[in-house]
């Protein structure tokens, strides 16, 4: 008895981990810190998403340390929720700081744009994606770990 236990124990937690791996990613359009389009659709290999300055800056200086600028050439997107954000201190200050970065961001205005998407609290949210499915979720606590991530995800 206790074998068959065991064995649908591990049957449902690989169901469990089988099922986050396939949830579809919704398809989503925002706008960069140019008022560009970006894009999270099928064609994406990963996606970055931070909700907080601390995981934004861990996001920006790694992007930076590894020299990425043109994220959709390396099949990803680095999106940033900033609607915690109040819109004076958007417009006047953090927009046009992240006009200098190397790479763009998609903005995230409206926290409902998020519903039902993979976070947690002050960390970044690192998602391998194929096919518009997310295959793997990763929180990185440190910008090493982001970096490793990262460089694992680029080098398939």
């Amino acid at each position: 008895m206790k074998k068959w236990i065991a064995i649908l124990a591990f049957w449902a937690v690989a169901m469990g981990a089988n099922a986050a791996s396939m949830q579809q990613l919704p398809q989503l359009t925002v706008q960069d810190q140019f008022d560009k389009p970006v894009v999270v659709d099928g064609q994406l290999e990963w996606l970055l998403l931070s909700s907080d300055k601390a995981s934004g800056e861990t996001v920006k200086n790694v992007l930076n340390k590894l020299g990425l600028t043109d994220l959709k050439a390396q099949k990803g997107v680095y999106l940033a929720d900033i609607s915690a954000m109040p819109g004076f201190i958007t417009k006047m200050f953090a927009v046009p700081k992240m006009q200098d970065y190397a790479f763009k961001i998609g903005l995230i205005y409206d926290e409902e744009q998020l519903n039902g998407w993979p976070r947690e609290e002050d960390k970044v949210t690192a998602l391998r994606l194929k096919d518009g499915h997310i295959e793997e979720i990763s929180y990185p606590a440190s910008e090493q770990e982001l970096e490793n991530w990262l460089k694992g995800v680029l080098e398939k």
